[in-house]
């Protein structure tokens, strides 16, 4: 079972959507129909620039990509979501929110 069918908790984020993620989601969505050559469904307006080949998959997922990394850094998890070593790439995170936690600061006090 994958759920406990509880609210709350660290990976809530906005009652239960991360919107970090639905705002890299929709652009992708859009790009990638727009380069979609799928003939019978859907062919996008640049479905031709590369002689025939559907680059919708690959252009949606490097868009989503690309805008959910930087805003990700624009907008960081707080700290209390990484355990007590702390984020594995410490970008803006733990200057903008302490980890209240006590073996953070120890791990902290410890380096």
């Amino acid at each position: 079972m994958f759920t406990r069918h509880r609210r709350g908790g660290i990976y809530w984020f906005t009652a239960g959507f991360d919107l970090r993620a639905l705002a890299a989601w929709f652009p992708a969505v859009v790009v990638g129909m727009l380069f979609s050559a799928a003939p019978p469904l859907l062919t996008g307006p640049w479905a031709g620039v590369a002689g025939g080949i559907d680059l919708s998959f690959v252009s949606a997922g490097l868009i989503g990509a690309v805008i959910y990394t930087v805003l990700l850094v624009a907008f960081p998890e707080p700290a209390t979501v990484y355990g007590p070593q702390g984020p594995r790439v410490p970008l803006r995170a733990n200057r903008i929110t302490p980890n209240p936690d006590p073996a953070v600061a120890n791990v902290e006090a410890a380096r």
